[in-house]
């Protein structure tokens, strides 16, 4: 099966000085992300529904910010999502089970909280979907 697959370089909004910046620069992507997208769509050169974002830690909401700007994005995973300053927030502003026809996310960070990590013991991954 034929495929194509488009990196986005976003390294000058990626700054890891400011990481205030850098998530708020994630939604700024997203909807370029998004742009590209819908004009891929238009020419005819792919489906919504054929498409298949993936992302990981900041760029995991990149991808739920461009899936939410195009209904039908077929699928979204998120590797390792971001948490700090999108874990409790609504809905539009992190990747979202909403932001594709399928979401699933993949956690690997399995030391647990004692070890400042985000898994509990004995577990090495962790793996969300929806559907």
């Amino acid at each position: 099966e034929d495929a194509n697959v488009i990196a986005v370089n976003w390294e000058k909004g990626a700054d890891n000085i400011n990481y205030m910046q850098a998530a708020a620069n994630t939604r700024v992507v997203g909807a370029l992300v998004a742009q590209m997208m819908k004009a891929l769509h238009t020419n005819g050169q792919a489906t919504y529904h054929d498409m298949h974002l993936i992302g990981h830690s900041l760029g995991s909401h990149i991808a739920g910010y461009a899936g939410e700007r195009v209904p039908g994005t077929g699928r979204i995973t998120g590797l390792d999502p971001a948490g700090p300053l999108f874990e409790n927030k609504d809905s539009k502003v992190r990747l979202d089970p909403s932001d594709a026809l399928f979401v699933d996310a993949i956690h690997t960070d399995g030391d647990n909280l004692h070890e400042l990590g985000r898994g509990q013991n004995g577990v090495n991954s962790e793996l969300l979907y929806s559907h």
